[in-house]
């Protein structure tokens, strides 16, 4: 049996256990191929003619009639055998083969398991040997190993000679010829034929591979540079252009601003021009921006400078147009900053300026002393309970002491002065004499009336004890000297000169009263304008300049003349008047009052606002 073949029954024991008993082997060059006779028949049958086809689908036979299509019988061409399939088949790959330029290439297998990175050499060795490479390896090398065209060899290699490159406008041989001289190739080592170019030694290739793969390195880089300059040119350029555009777009765009505000402008002053000329006419097209300018201006110029607070009297002029409407939000700012003011504002500080308010209205301009009063605020009371006799408080029973002060009285006759107490109640004024304290000794708290003897002749005078927390004290009796109810108080006269001196009229019919009540007070502004509102009289305090009448007792009436003088002086003069030298003030003394009640009149104005509210 030859070496070449192999089945079931021939196979050893190993080679069993690979190959099936339908299978055999044929031992190729190449390595063994193994074969299944398993359909191997119906896979190389020759197909059946049409006549028979027809004949086979008309028979009677259920199954046989199956078996073949009606279908397949359309075409009427004769089928082809294997054969002539094969030579077909053959004869084309024939004609494709001839129309190519052959390349024979050897495949080796390196294992048979199909496995990467692994080399089987006994497996190489085999297939090298049965391919015939070794000895056309040895054919080669006995003549010449490479051979090429002049055009390809020429194409691949021209780079390495600078005549050559980048292009040859020659002939391929001569520039064949040019380069091999200039790669330096020896007589014996390559041969030029008519169209091919024959290379007998392997290593003057390979050197040649070795040069070109340098050469591609360096023209690698020169195309990349020359590429990298080309692109980085055309960017630049068409950065150049798209800046060029849009700082064409940007000018024209200024430009077409600049002339639209240009028009703008002279048409705004060429409106505004004719608004100014057309000014005193009635509202027109003509001056209907300069009208609406000069509004929106001033109600600008407003809202920048509004009154900071109710003293401030600045506002801006306003136009013709606006003088109603100006007064009105004059008076509606006024309002709000009194409004705002007046909301701000403490009850205690809310009296307080009602009193100031009253006092504006009776004393400004009318009494020389009045602006030293205007900064000073008024006290609720001039004296505290523990400085009125407890006696006294006694006496006036429920009537709570609304303001209490210490005056000087002068006497209806004689016009001699005596200390008193000034109390303001709920529904009169009463008129004290000064407690005095006789004599004080530490101890507690009590009050007793007693009978005190004088150290010297022995005489009984009436006293009070009283026992406090630190001492004992010894008080003279005080009395109610006189009472004078609101209802019976007519009126309250006062010079216009800086004295301190003030008359409270009574009704001479009430038999209870003396006469006139003649007093002098340190804080008279304070003491009538507290009085005045008590009594509700504040259009009923005289402010006289020369003289002053009042009633002395029934049918009797006293005069007191007010004289301007160096110094303060009061006394009775010879003609029977009680005669008043009131101190003068010089100009800037004056002035400086005067000062003083501007700044402060504003806000007695704002109270009078506000009272009237």
């Amino acid at each position: 049996m030859p070496q070449w073949f192999l089945r079931h029954k021939l196979a050893d024991q190993k080679t069993r256990k690979s190959l099936g008993r339908e299978e055999f082997r044929l031992l190729h060059y190449a390595g063994e191929v193994t074969y299944s006779v398993a359909g191997f028949l119906d896979k190389n049958n020759d197909l059946l003619f049409r006549n028979l086809k027809e004949t086979m689908c008309n028979s009677e036979n259920p199954i046989i009639n199956q078996c073949f299509d009606r279908t397949e019988l359309t075409d009427k061409k004769r089928p082809e055998t294997a054969a002539t399939q094969f030579k077909n088949s053959l004869s084309k790959l024939m004609e494709i083969l001839m129309s190519k330029e052959p390349s024979y290439i050897r495949c080796i297998k390196p294992n048979d398991a199909k496995q990467a990175d692994r080399f089987d050499e006994v497996l190489i060795r085999h297939q090298v040997k049965y391919l015939g490479l070794m000895e056309n390896l040895r054919v080669r090398r006995a003549g010449f190993a490479y051979r090429r065209k002049y055009e390809v060899f020429l194409q691949r290699y021209k780079s390495l000679c600078p005549e050559t490159w980048p292009t040859w406008d020659g002939r391929p041989h001569d520039g064949v010829a040019v380069l091999v001289k200039h790669l330096g190739y020896k007589q014996e080592e390559y041969k030029m034929g008519r169209t091919k170019i024959f290379i007998r030694f392997p290593k003057t290739l390979f050197a040649t591979e070795d040069a070109l793969e340098v050469r591609k390195q360096s023209l690698a880089t020169k195309m990349q540079a020359t590429w990298r300059g080309f692109y980085r040119r055309k960017k630049f350029l068409h950065m150049k252009h798209s800046a060029i555009a849009i700082q064409s777009w940007w000018r024209g765009t200024l430009g077409r601003r600049k002339a639209a505000k240009r028009k703008w402008a002279v048409q705004t002053i060429r409106r505004f021009i004719k608004g100014f000329i057309y000014r005193n006419h009635p509202r027109c097209p003509e001056n209907e921006y300069f009208l609406d300018y000069i509004r929106f201006s001033f109600l600008m110029n407003l809202k920048r400078n509004l009154p900071k607070n109710v003293l401030d009297k600045s506002w801006p002029t306003p136009p013709p147009s606006l003088c109603e409407a100006s007064q009105l939000l004059r008076q509606l700012c006024m309002q709000n900053m009194v409004w705002t003011y007046c909301k701000r504002i403490s009850p205690e500080w809310k009296q307080q300026l009602e009193q100031k308010v009253i006092a504006s209205e009776i004393f400004k301009g009318k009494k020389d002393n009045y602006p030293q009063s205007v900064p000073r605020l008024f006290i609720n009371t001039r004296l505290g309970n523990e400085e009125i006799n407890a006696k006294v408080l006694q006496a006036l029973e429920n009537e709570a002491i609304k303001y209490a002060v210490p005056v000087i009285k002068y006497d209806r006759k004689g016009y001699k002065a005596r200390s008193r107490q000034l109390l303001l109640t709920q529904n009169a004024v009463v008129i004290v004499e000064d407690s005095k304290i006789k004599q004080r000794i530490d101890y507690a708290n009590l009050t007793v009336p007693v009978i005190k003897y004088d150290r010297k002749g022995y005489k009984a005078r009436s006293r009070q004890l009283l026992l406090t927390q630190n001492a004992v004290i010894i008080v003279e009796d005080s009395k109610i000297k006189q009472r004078i109810d609101y209802a019976n108080l007519t009126g309250i006269s006062v010079s216009s000169l800086s004295d301190n001196l003030f008359v409270l009229h009574v009704h001479c019919e009430d038999n209870k009263q003396k006469g006139d009540v003649v007093l002098q007070s340190d804080h008279v502004i304070e003491t009538l304008t507290k009085t005045a509102m008590r009594a509700d009289k504040v259009n009923n305090i005289n402010i006289n300049q020369g003289s002053i009448k009042f009633t002395v007792g029934q049918g009797k009436e006293g005069i007191i003349d007010f004289i301007s003088g160096s110094e303060l002086l009061i006394a009775k003069a010879k003609n029977g008047h009680l005669t008043v030298v009131s101190t003068g003030h010089d100009w800037n003394s004056r002035n400086i009052g005067i000062l003083c009640c501007r700044a402060n009149d504003g806000m007695s104005n704002l109270n009078v606002d506000y009272a009237k509210k």
